[in-house]
């Protein structure tokens, strides 16, 4: 099988359309590496390569002990990638190899295709559980901490009859990309809002908040540890998410949190 049918045929590729497989059959490396050896390491350099195994092994290990194989059809190398962090295991051959490598600048293109990066996002939430469990210090800071720790900013609110400009006068005097709403259910307005359903419907400056809004918000509490508000953000498809604690909204200065790509951050908002 020639390695553009290989890769049209594994998960997630066959999402792409056959423009963006064409852009991957331009630009994969086909490399074979010997038993035994170390193609990402522990602590080391962030990969700069989508690995797709296509024939053969890899081990994966911590501090020298295994703890998975992965075999042909199987990625590896985009947790890495994605946080910009040096790898959490090993990754070592467990038998001659047969690898192709997609280069990191077109894996973040690819990204943009949401169907594609979905089945990313859920493999990196799964490296998140499982990395939780084997080392909640590892190489993505400590995922247990309450992530109300990471916030430096009290909430920043607008009202529900205030306009939309005012909100966004707001946002950019705060430097935030994000204002929460009073309201009954409160709400949240975000600066994708602002085009989305401003700018695009081409609606007056004036019109309301309230008429925009996201509502009613969805939250957690603000002693949730990190790598849940991350894994909640990727499974609720959402970009801010207020925190909560004794009944009340303790959020508003997003704090961005890396999920995805540099370009695209999810954001919690919240407060000291």
């Amino acid at each position: 099988m020639q390695p553009i049918e290989f890769i049209r045929n594994t998960p997630p590729f066959d999402r792409l359309s056959g423009e963006e497989v064409h852009h991957v059959a331009g630009a994969l490396k086909i490399v074979r590496y010997p038993a035994g050896v170390r193609i990402l390491q522990q602590q080391g350099e962030p990969s700069h390569y989508l690995y797709v195994i296509r024939e053969g092994a890899v081990r994966l290990e911590r501090d020298g002990r295994p703890v998975m194989v992965m075999e042909e059809g199987e990625l590896f190398g985009f947790p890495s990638m994605l946080g910009q962090r040096p790898p959490l295991f090993d990754v070592v051959t467990e038998e001659t190899s047969l690898m192709y490598q997609i280069p990191e600048e077109l894996f973040r293109r690819l990204l943009q295709n949401a169907r594609f990066a979905e089945f990313f996002l859920q493999g990196l939430g799964e490296r998140l559980r499982r990395t939780a469990v084997l080392e909640p210090r590892a190489a993505w800071g400590d995922i247990t901490t309450p992530v109300r720790h990471l916030v430096r900013h009290k909430p920043i609110f607008v009202e529900a009859d205030q306009s939309v400009a005012h909100a966004a006068q707001v946002m950019h005097e705060a430097n935030i990309s994000s204002v929460l709403v009073r309201a009954d259910p409160p709400g949240i307005v975000t600066t994708r809002d602002l085009r989305s359903r401003v700018l695009a419907q081409a609606r007056s400056p004036e019109t309301p908040v309230c008429q925009v809004m996201s509502a009613p918000l969805k939250t957690l509490p603000a002693d949730t540890p990190v790598y849940g508000a991350m894994l909640f953000l990727i499974q609720e498809h959402i970009h801010h998410l207020p925190l909560e604690a004794d009944g009340q909204i303790v959020a508003s200065s997003p704090t961005a949190i890396c999920c995805a790509t540099r370009s695209k951050t999810h954001s919690i908002c919240s407060s000291a």
